[in-house]
């Protein structure tokens, strides 16, 4: 099954899982971060448009059956708004697509990837370090703790697309 993991923000992580088991018994994963910065001056909704395409394009190259994100927090203000219409833009596409979506509180992310649940973002990257070789940042990090969590929640057959409760059905 393939699977793309999130972790939403100015700077996203990313990390894909492709699996070739229909063919041979082989995966590839795969892992980056892409900035959607602008220029000062811009207006910054522009994000949200480079954000929307670089997922199109990701998702036409990685083909995922499940797209996996981290809940951010909301601290309030324009960041705030922003990671909230990072997520709609996400929802929507994976609707459009027929991909399912399903996200990880961080707390819950921390548990899984550390054993605490309050790790703090050193934690994070030393330990996706040891498990995964080097990271550019935090946000890489998490984008593969989010990466191996999704995998564990997945069964071939079947994802809980735990956002709207809905267990459907996927197809491989």
């Amino acid at each position: 099954m393939n699977i793309l993991a999130l972790d939403l923000g100015t700077k996203t992580g990313w990390a894909s899982y492709f699996s070739h088991e229909p063919i041979a018994p082989t995966h590839i994963v795969s892992s980056g971060v892409q900035k959607f910065t602008v220029p000062r001056g811009t207006n910054p909704d522009v994000r949200l448009l480079r954000f929307r395409k670089w997922l199109e394009d990701l998702c036409l190259l990685k083909r995922p059956k499940v797209i996996a994100y981290e809940l951010p927090h909301m601290r309030g203000g324009y960041s705030t708004q922003f990671l909230q219409d990072m997520m709609s833009i996400l929802k929507v596409f994976c609707l459009d697509h027929d991909i399912l979506y399903m996200s990880v509180h961080s707390g819950t992310l921390k548990k899984h990837a550390t054993g605490s649940g309050n790790a703090s973002k050193e934690e994070m990257v030393l330990t996706a370090e040891q498990r995964y070789g080097k990271v550019q940042d935090d946000n890489q990090a998490d984008a593969l703790h989010i990466l191996a969590w999704a995998r564990e929640q997945i069964d071939d057959s079947q994802v809980t697309q735990r956002d709207r409760g809905v267990l459907k059905e996927a197809s491989t």
